[in-house]
This record gives structure tokens, sequence and C-alpha cells, in this order.
């Protein structure tokens, strides 16, 4: 056993995960050790800490670290390159072990299979067009600081490029990182927050983390879905009628914003800022376009307030097309949208 620098012991087997202590000192890689898989069998396993070389304690001994033994068990999650998390380690009586995030980064380790490294210095390209989901692309990769070069590719004359790159779905945007390629929006902003340095777009906290995504998925799935339906329809009842219900998910969606806040990821734009952005963006310009209003500040008093912070923002700015340009290349469209709202309805 290691006597150098802390370690982590399984039952009466020897393998050792790297600690660091609160200095960042001692730090020393188990070279034998596969991280994932290693990682899975400890957490599933329980460990017992050993701190310095001590040996652990006994059943019933209460094993918490205290404020000057704390360690940090240093490990790298799979796709979080080149990144790594330090947790603080809490270990209660049972022997379970309890990781807090702490939000700090240090140099990874040397990996034994280095095509696994994010290559965050490769040459980073955005295939997109005029899209609120191409935006969401765009303002992650500036909030983040990342250079890239945007590849306009036109929906009704889709280039090679595009069909080869996302050959499932066919749409835009999609993500060129050196040789990788990575499609869906969402899926987009998340790589992207984990692929390179900046602020975090997704909470440390799990939970809350959750439900920054669960939220993303509501816009999605369902309040995008409500918004369209009621500004393409007819006029009538029946349209009058969709439009309250996609004003009810308006509130659903403005319920989640932090009282006192500016954003839904607090003080700063977040990963639910960005999948809610086509609400604070293209939204107005599709209600111009169809003379239907479904978000109006005596109604949605604080959603409305956060539309105009977020659309105020200078990094927003720096990537939202000018809304005349906006409504010239719209509204040639206007009954393909009101096609589509139909087979939506027809869904719902």
């Amino acid at each position: 056993m290691c006597l150098l620098c802390p370690v982590a012991a399984v039952g009466g087997e020897g393998f050792v995960l790297p600690l660091m202590d609160e200095c960042g000192e001692g730090r020393r890689r188990a070279t034998s050790v596969r991280w994932a898989t290693e990682l899975n069998r400890v957490v599933s396993s329980g460990i017992r800490l050993l701190a310095n070389g001590s040996e652990p304690s006994k059943p019933g001994k209460n094993t918490t670290p205290s404020a000057h033994s704390t360690n940090r068990l240093v490990f790298w999650l799979p796709g979080s390159f080149p990144k790594t998390h330090h947790y603080q380690t809490y270990i209660p009586p049972d022997q379970t072990i309890h990781l807090r995030a702490t939000n700090r980064s240090v140099n990874p380790p040397d990996m034994e299979d280095a095509s696994t490294k994010m290559p965050e210095q490769s040459a980073v390209k955005l295939i997109g067009w005029l899209s609120p989901y191409v935006h969401r692309a765009e303002v992650a990769l500036r909030l983040k600081g990342v250079p890239y070069e945007l590849l306009q590719d036109e929906m009704a004359n889709k280039s090679g490029l595009l069909l080869a790159h996302n050959p499932v779905h066919k749409k835009v945007p999609v993500l060129l990182h050196g040789d990788r390629s990575i499609p869906e929006s969402l899926i987009i902003v998340e790589y992207v927050d984990e692929a390179f340095h900046g602020p975090p777009l997704l909470p440390a906290d799990p939970l809350a983390r959750a439900a920054a995504r669960f939220w993303a998925r509501f816009v999605d799935d369902k309040l995008w879905k409500a918004l369209w339906v009621a500004l393409w329809t007819e006029p009538g009842q029946a349209q009058v009628a969709l439009a309250a219900s996609a004003r009810e998910s308006l509130t659903l969606l403005e319920a989640q914003l932090p009282e006192g806040r500016r954003f839904f990821g607090g003080d700063a734009i977040g990963f639910l800022d960005i999948a809610a952005s086509g609400v604070a963006l293209w939204l107005p310009v599709f209600e111009e376009m169809a003379g239907v209003t479904l978000l109006a500040e005596e109604e949605h008093t604080a959603l409305c307030r956060w539309a105009w912070e977020y659309a105020a923002e200078e990094t927003v700015r720096q990537c939202t097309p000018d809304r005349t340009m906006m409504i010239a290349f719209l509204t040639p469209k206007r009954g393909m949208f009101m096609s589509t709202a139909k087979a939506t309805a027809a869904q719902m």
C-alpha cells in the first residue's frame, strides 16, 4: 500500500485511486487503474478512506474526516476532458461514499489512450443557417470564448458536408471539432460546456443540473409545439383554446426563474437560458408575422423581463440575426409554417 500519498482501498484489494490534499501536493497516479471501470467498482463496493496511509477505522467508529484531514478524490469522467473534477470525500459510519463537486480544475493525468482526449485546440466549425437552434450552439461557443467558423448551409439545398456529418436527421446545427461531429443543438451545448474551459453552462449541483435538462426538454417537447400550433392555426375557437394552452406552458417556464436573479442560470446565462432563447429572440418575430400575441407583459412580467435581459446581453447580440432580415427570410415560409402546425396539432 502506498504510504506517500492518500489512497482508497476496497475490501482487501490493493489497487489505488489517487487523492489530493487540500494544497494540491503529493498527487500520484496509479497507472494500473482503468478509470471508468475501477471507479464504478469502487462506488458500487463502498470504500474506506486511508488518510496518509493510516489503517481503516473499525466498524461503528465515526470515520468522518476532520477539517484538517479532509482529502479530495480526483477521478476522470469519460466525456469530460480536458477538465477534471475535484470531489470532497465524506465517509459516514456506514462506509457509503458521498461526493460533492467543488468546481476546481487540475491538469489531467496522462492517459494510456491519447485518442480519448478532447482536442480543444482543434479547429471548431459550425454548420448552420438562420435558426433558433443554431443560435443555441453559437451563444454557447461565445460564452465559452471558443473561436469558430460558421458554415452557412441552406436547408433548401443541403450540402454534402451537412449530409455527411448528420446523416440521421439531416438538419442544422452540426458542430465540427477537429475530426469529430456533434449534431443536435442541446447536445452541442452540453458538449461545448464539457469540452472547453470557461464559465460553466450547466449547474454544478446534480439536482439543479437535472432540473435544467428537464426544463430544456420541456421547451422543445411541449412549449414550442404549443406555441407553434397556436401561432399558425387559423383564427377561431380552436385557435383561442390553443393559445390559452400555450400561455399555460409559458407560465410553467416562467416559474423556473430564480427570484431576484436575471436568468434561469442565476446571474449569468446558463443552459436553460440557451434552451429557451427562442422565446426571447424568435417568438416576437413569429408573433408579428402571425398577428398573434402569446407572451405579454401583463400576464408574464417576469418572463418578459428575462427575455429582454437575454436579448440585451452583448454576447447574445453578437450572434442574433437582424430582425428585418429574419422577417424577410421567414415571411415566404408562412404557408409551410401553417402546414407543419396542422400536422403538429394532429399529433398532440
